[in-house]
């Protein structure tokens, strides 16, 4: 990064923002730049696209751990995208939106995902603990919010693909079960 201020005058965060420039001469998106209108969280997307992310989780999650199993990889991925866009030779050569300070963030996850296979761990037979609802609603918003902190929430259909499969069997299930009348399938 080079910032070049005026000889003899002190900079102030807007002026700093103006001439953060990387070696190609693109600018840093900073958050004051960063036009969110658009974007999924004002509404873009839909209101209640980000609890949609919970529902999905909890509704993989089951006593088999397979929303923990599955998140570790999902905020690992996050975590190396994370990773890259708080570097900023990897993300100028990888043509990723350079972040600044999300770095941070790559600690949280290292630690999350350290928690999630912990979980695992300890849910294996016979198991000594469960999630319930608090625990993979939780996971979903995290999942969301690193999503949106990153700015990869359009890869969130991608990356999270199990719950929506897992989301669409089960919407698949109650609408048969609904209208066909019948207790077994």
């Amino acid at each position: 990064i080079t910032i070049h201020p005026e000889p003899n005058q002190n900079p102030t965060a807007a002026d700093a923002r103006d001439l953060i420039r990387i070696g190609d001469g693109k600018s840093v998106a900073t958050s004051d730049e960063y036009d969110s209108s658009s974007d999924c969280a004002n509404g873009g997307c839909g209101s209640n696209d980000y609890n949609d992310y919970d529902d999905s989780a909890n509704l993989t999650d089951g006593i088999d751990g397979l929303a923990a199993g599955s998140s570790a990889i999902i905020v690992l991925t996050l975590g190396v995208f994370t990773w890259v866009s708080g570097n900023i030779i990897f993300s100028d050569y990888l043509n990723i939106m350079y972040i600044p300070r999300v770095e941070e963030i790559t600690i949280f996850i290292a630690a999350f995902v350290g928690a999630l296979v912990g979980f695992l761990w300890y849910n294996t037979y016979p198991a000594q603990i469960f999630m319930g609802d608090t625990g993979s609603l939780t996971i979903g918003g995290i999942i969301a919010v690193i999503s949106v902190a990153v700015r990869k929430e359009w890869l969130i259909p991608l990356i999270c693909g199990i719950f929506l499969i897992e989301n669409l069997s089960v919407i698949i299930q109650v609408f048969y079960f609904k209208y066909t009348k019948k207790k077994y399938g």
